[in-house]
């Protein structure tokens, strides 16, 4: 008996929607136009991530060298108001001694408050003038409060030789101040020297720049 066998071609599936297709040959086949568009967006992206990371160095960077000199500007400011200190001597700090070591003249107040008040807004500023450079000044605390009750002295009040404010206290800490009567750079309307005040000349003083 003669057995007919029909031959039916295999049934292989289309190309699926994948990137890569399995060629006649047998081997896989690579969409290198796809790979290569996904590979230059991460390097793209790796470079917008160094690019960020660079500007926020070249910021902080920046900010540093700003902070630095800030720093370097009020250490020079600070040269000639070093070289400006006060104290009391006598009995109860009766005597009032200012001294300027700077070779620079400074204008000056004394900051008072009452001695039962805890009230800042009690006190006041008792200009003392400028102090001539390379001189110790001292005077009677009471000269200031004519026809008052004395003050206790609070603080040194200084405009220096660049118009710049600093305030001493009388622990001896050095500050900035923008809270001090209204005053010229020196050469322009300084005040007159204190009257009452007894000045004498120092043999060492520091250079204030």
């Amino acid at each position: 008996m003669l057995v007919v066998v029909a031959l039916v071609p295999a049934q292989f599936p289309g190309p699926s929607a994948s990137a890569d297709t399995t060629g006649a040959d047998g081997y896989q086949r690579v969409d290198w136009a796809k790979h290569t568009t996904v590979l230059a967006a991460a390097v793209a992206a790796a470079g917008l991530a160094v690019t960020a990371w660079g500007t926020l160095k070249s910021a902080q960077v920046a900010d540093a060298q700003l902070d630095q000199a800030r720093e370097q500007q009020e250490d020079r400011d600070r040269r000639q108001v070093a070289l400006i200190s006060f104290w009391g001597e006598g009995e109860n700090d009766s005597v009032v001694v200012v001294v300027n070591r700077s070779l620079d003249p400074a204008s000056a107040w004394i900051r008072a408050v009452p001695p039962d008040s805890s009230n800042p807004k009690d006190g006041g500023f008792y200009p003392l003038g400028i102090l001539p450079p390379c001189q110790r000044m001292e005077f009677p605390l009471e000269k200031l409060f004519t026809g008052g009750p004395a003050y206790l002295v609070e603080a040194l009040l200084i405009s220096d030789a660049n118009g710049k404010g600093w305030m001493r206290r009388v622990d001896g800490t050095l500050r900035t101040s923008q809270s001090r009567p209204s005053v010229s750079a020196l050469g322009q309307g300084r005040p007159p020297r204190f009257v009452g005040a007894e000045y004498t000349k120092l043999e060492e003083c520091g250079p204030s720049s």
